[in-house]
């Protein structure tokens, strides 16, 4: 008999999401995503990290202080590597599953690679905040879902 209490298709990728995000070696924030297609077939993982190339013992990993001695200035996000990492041809009708709300330069590439997108943001946003992913969001015709994440 087929069991009937298994994870769907979205829990299963937000899952492998999370897990990517324990990659980071940033100690505030660990952030996952991972790029399927319409098949369910998984094209990508990145998490937030320092640039392919770049030793992260050298790198700096401070939040504060001289904008050049921070990890602002280096760090690519897990968006952005799953992009970069995609070894294959177009992302058309992809989806990207996210940990959390991503800012508005990876809504940039995600909506440019035709790429749907859910998250599951654990982080308190302000309305303001809030209102400004929303307007940024419809204004571009992306399709963003906010996915709640639990088993």
């Amino acid at each position: 008999m087929k069991r009937k209490d298994y994870i769907s298709w979205d829990q299963y990728f937000m899952g492998i999401a999370i897990l990517s995000a324990q990659r980071s070696k940033d100690d505030h924030t660990q952030v996952g995503a991972c790029l399927v297609n319409d098949h369910n077939k998984i094209l990508s993982v990145g998490y937030n990290g320092m640039p392919i190339g770049c030793n992260d013992d050298d790198m700096p990993w401070e939040r504060e202080g001289d904008p050049l001695h921070t990890k602002y200035f280096y760090v690519c996000h897990a968006e952005l590597n799953a992009i970069l990492n995609y070894g294959g041809g177009s992302l058309d009708g992809a989806r990207v599953y996210i940990k959390c709300l991503f800012c508005h330069i990876c809504c940039l590439y995600i909506h440019s690679s035709y790429t749907f997108c859910y998250n599951s943001y654990t982080y308190f946003l302000c309305w303001k905040h809030t209102c400004l992913y929303s307007n940024f969001t419809s204004c571009i015709f992306m399709k963003c879902f906010r996915f709640l994440f639990c088993f």
